[in-house]
């Protein structure tokens, strides 16, 4: 446990820097009045919104009343369910407890024997699917935020909602086409019987039909998602929109005094500190000091920007079995960002390849959204043995990946040629 909440550390970090002359009260908190943070309070708060409104439970229950037959097509179903709760619900751990509990009732209603292959493969394809490939959409998660928030405000003016999913979809496609399969071959289920809908559809007939804030709380994604894209070609800014959004769903009624209260304060009072960071090291210079002296250490060397993306993905993986995934993402892009341009790599690649590669399971509690996902299955889904060779699975297939898109990433000018 933290001697300290993380909100102390990150206003003591505040205070420091300005009683050391490092950076001007406005610098220092300066990335609090940015779009950025502005746009991540509202993305936390519609979260909280659409379910208190009870639109994601209802959409669970959807999902399991109409998985397809076949193992196979099940297992799929579920991941790509878990990635569709990443537009809606921007908390990994959040995701992983609607949809291992979904997965469970799933595999309950087809009688299947607990931790058997069946089970195993229908809960690890909707773990995949609500917490490692979190990358997909900028807001699925606040670790995708808190790397936007490290790379430089020149290089992260493209990086909105649309050009985000445009980069990094073809990753987690792949990703999670690959480690579907990886997961079969590892557990080899069975063919499934047929499965006894009563269950949920009782538990639908209790929720009725959909109730008028849940209408309205739709109309409201919706509205932010296009507003979010659309908005600042008419010089309407994102973070207007996400206030206006935050706004109508305080006046339905799924957001009150109570739900601002249970907001994540220590991640919006980290990332507005860290939102803070970027020009400040950029004004002390540090990032050239760092680039300027790699490009002395290598001289001559040949290193191409795959082999400086790969060594990213080795490095991570290594210092994820040490710290945590937020602390590792912070420290290595504050040491690795500077280095991107040297090689030819956009800051944002650097970004992408750590979220990619840091979300863990080799121990049970390496990563909360396993925890969660393990806690909210009772245990019944998968063993932790079965787990720990998916992961092994999931970081093959990761590394692959990165690969695989590497030359649609130098199609989108996030990789130069070398000269």
């Amino acid at each position: 446990m933290a001697i300290l909440p993380e909100f102390v550390v990150y206003l003591g970090l505040v205070i420091g820097w300005v009683f050391l002359g490092i950076a001007t009260p406005a610098q220092a908190v300066a990335g609090f009045g940015s779009t950025s943070w502005i746009s991540i309070l509202a993305i936390l708060a519609i979260s909280a919104a659409l379910a208190a409104s009870g639109l994601v439970y209802r959409l669970g229950l959807l999902l399991i009343r109409r998985l397809p037959e076949g193992m196979f097509a099940q297992g799929a179903a579920c991941l790509v369910s878990g990635l569709g709760l990443t537009l809606m619900v921007p908390s990994s751990t959040a995701r992983a407890r609607l949809m291992l509990p979904a997965a469970l009732t799933a595999a309950q209603s087809e009688r299947f024997k607990d931790r058997s292959p069946e089970s195993a493969f229908l809960g690890l394809a909707a773990f995949f699917g609500a917490s490692p490939l979190l990358y997909i959409f900028l807001n699925g998660s606040s670790s995708n935020f808190l790397g936007l928030g490290l790379i430089p405000e020149a290089s992260r003016a493209r990086f909105d909602l649309a050009f985000w999913f445009i980069a990094a979809a073809p990753l987690a496609v792949f990703v999670s086409v690959a480690s579907l399969g990886v997961l079969w071959l590892i557990l080899r289920p069975g063919k499934p019987e047929a499965m006894s809908p009563q269950r949920i559809d009782l538990q639908l007939s209790l929720l009725g039909p959909l109730s008028a804030r849940e209408i309205a709380m739709a109309v409201i994604l919706a509205a932010m998602v296009i507003g979010f894209n659309v908005g600042p070609s008419l010089g309407i800014s994102t973070g207007i929109v996400g206030l206006a959004s935050l706004v109508a769903s305080a006046l339905i009624g799924c957001f009150n005094r109570q739900s601002l209260q249970s907001l994540n304060w220590d991640f919006l009072i980290s990332y507005g500190v860290i939102l803070s960071l970027p020009a400040i090291i950029s004004s002390l210079g540090i990032d050239a000091m760092i680039a300027n002296a790699l490009g002395g250490l290598i001289g001559d060397a040949k290193i191409s920007a795959l082999v400086f993306v790969l060594s990213i993905a080795v490095l991570n993986l290594g210092v994820r079995l040490v710290l945590p995934d937020d602390q590792t993402l912070l420290l290595l892009s504050i040491i690795l960002i500077p280095l991107a341009p040297v090689f030819g790599v956009h800051p944002w690649v650097v970004v992408i390849t750590l979220l990619a590669t840091f979300t863990l399971w080799l121990l049970p509690s390496q990563t909360a959204s396993y925890a969660v996902a393990y806690e909210a299955s009772e245990g019944r889904l998968f063993t932790h043995l079965q787990a720990r060779k998916a992961c092994i699975g999931f970081i093959a297939v990761t590394l692959i990946g990165l690969v695989a898109v590497f030359p649609y990433w130098r199609w989108l000018k996030l990789i130069r040629l070398a000269p």
